[in-house]
């Protein structure tokens, strides 16, 4: 399946909560500097702040470098 880790993105930007947002609610992000971001079996699974310890063994995941990118996991955008 797709194990993949994202290391070293500039921004990654997360909204809290897993329901949909509506008005206001839109506006509550976090953002985490520096982050990776890992996907197991096609799923998010982890999202970490720099210097977090990756907490599961990565050998053979796909590593791909965001150094200088933002990442919006988990973000759809309905009205493209």
């Amino acid at each position: 399946m797709n194990n993949i880790i994202i290391k070293n993105a500039a921004q990654v930007v997360t909204c809290s909560g897993f329901e949909g947002k509506r008005g206001a609610e839109m506006s509550d992000l976090h953002v985490i500097e520096n982050g990776t971001v890992i996907v197991t079996d096609g799923i998010i699974s982890h999202v970490l702040k720099k210097g977090e310890p990756i907490p599961i063994d990565v050998s053979g995941y796909q590593e791909i470098d965001a150094t200088g990118k933002a990442l919006l996991p988990g973000f759809v955008d309905p009205h493209s």
